[in-house]
């Protein structure tokens, strides 16, 4: 794991508003305290490989787990833990 660059912590942040959408109290870079990023992850699926990146908001109540993709330059939301409840990006699998 590494640290995050600024245009990757852009690139998350950027997919997790495109995701939850943006509200009044918007969160920015600065909110995007506690990430890690697995590069070139392969897993036991032959079918994928890429970055990616955990990011956890709060008190560890939010979870939530971005994929990169090459071709399109860009993060997006894989799956998302919020206090209980859990969501998965169907785009995504």
């Amino acid at each position: 794991m590494s640290e995050p660059t600024k245009k990757e912590l852009q690139g998350i942040l950027d997919a997790h508003n495109e995701w939850y959408g943006t509200t009044i109290n918007e969160f920015t870079i600065d909110h995007l305290t506690n990430v890690a990023i697995i590069r070139d992850y392969v897993s036991d699926c032959p079918g994928w490989t890429g970055h990616i990146a955990l990011v956890v908001w709060g008190d560890a109540c939010y979870k939530d787990i971005f994929y990169y993709d090459y071709e399109s330059d860009k993060w997006t939301l894989a799956e998302s833990m919020n206090e209980g409840d859990y969501k998965v990006n169907k785009e995504v699998y």
